[in-house]
This record gives C-alpha cells, sequence and structure tokens, in this order.
C-alpha cells in the first residue's frame, strides 16, 4: 500500500511590503520596542528595590511583548527596519542583559538562602553523634 509521503512545509519568505505597510511595521515594532524597554527597565527599578512581589506579573508581560515581537519579525526581513528602531533593539539587548543579570543575582540569593536553611534543618535534625561539639570525640 503507497501511502503518501508527509506535507513538507516550505520557509516562507517574509512578505515584501508596501510603503503603507512598512510605515505601519515600523510603527508597530517601535511602539512593542519601547513598552518592552519600559516593562524590563522597570523590572531592573523593582530588583534594585527589593520589592519582588511583582515579578510574575514582570514575566507575563514580557512574554506577551516578546511573542509581539516574533510576530513582527516574520512579517519581513530586517532589511525592513527603520535604523531607529535598529538603535531601539540595541538599547533592549542592554536592557536585558542588565535584567539578567540582577534575576540571576537573585536567584543566587535564593539558592544561598535554601542551602543555608537547608543545613540549619538538618544540623537541628541531627542527634549530633557526628558534630564537632560531641563531647566524646573532643580530645
Amino acid at each position: 500500500m503507497n501511502m503518501p509521503a508527509p506535507k513538507q512545509e516550505l520557509a516562507k519568505e517574509p512578505a515584501k511590503l508596501s510603503q503603507g505597510q512598512l510605515a505601519k511595521f515600523n510603527e508597530t515594532l517601535q511602539a512593542t520596542l519601547k513598552s518592552l524597554i519600559a516593562v524590563v527597565s522597570r523590572e531592573i527599578e523593582m530588583l534594585d528595590a527589593g520589592r519582588q512581589e511583582f515579578l510574575q506579573e514582570f514575566a507575563t508581560k514580557k512574554l506577551h511583548l516578546l511573542t509581539q515581537l516574533e510576530a513582527l519579525s516574520r512579517l519581513t526581513d530586517s532589511k525592513a527596519m527603520s535604523p531607529e528602531n535598529r538603535s531601539e533593539i540595541l538599547r533592549l539587548k542592554e536592557t536585558l542583559t542588565v535584567n539578567m543579570k540582577k534575576l540571576e543575582l537573585r536567584i543566587k540569593a535564593i539558592r544561598e538562602l535554601t542551602q543555608t536553611i537547608e543545613d540549619a534543618v538538618r544540623e537541628e535534625e541531627s542527634d549530633g553523634t557526628y558534630s564537632t561539639g560531641n563531647p566524646l570525640y573532643e580530645y
């Protein structure tokens, strides 16, 4: 029995946009980039202030905006991007790098705190047989 070959999706080439569409594309891209930079910058401010209660909200907003950015990137090739948007992308990259470092510091601090708590619990649960504080093992 002959089975039909599976359909292979070909990579779609970015569309060629008219001048009006290109202007709208760059306008939408600029708005999305500025929104994303603003959200990430605000998250950095909150992390610096020690306010972490909004991290999930920031993550949700960043995901939404990054999804929009990805969808926009599929509309046309990067040559259609305005010089202003190229600058905004570089600014976004710098902002995301700072954000990543701040989040990594937070994760490291949480890991260290978790380890300290685990060590304290383990020590509390131990009967002290092998601890250096046991007088039977002091010479």
